[in-house]
């Protein structure tokens, strides 16, 4: 759920670097009732809405021959 993290609380979300550059990240969430409400009312439908489910079986490859 980074992606939620990161546009609903960019307030606690860090990028971690060192000597080579980014090494990692770390994302808080100060109340996670209240986030989990946020996401499911505008993170995930937005998320729906980009990147639609697939017919069950489809898999988005096209055979070659």
């Amino acid at each position: 759920c980074l992606g939620a993290s990161l546009a609903l609380c960019p307030e606690y979300s860090l990028v971690l670097e060192d000597e080579l550059g980014v090494c990692g990240c770390a994302v808080g969430i100060l109340d996670v009732r209240s986030f989990a409400k946020r996401c499911q009312a505008t993170w995930l439908p937005a998320m729906r809405d980009k990147y639609p489910s697939r017919p069950h079986g489809a898999s988005g490859h096209t055979a070659t021959k």
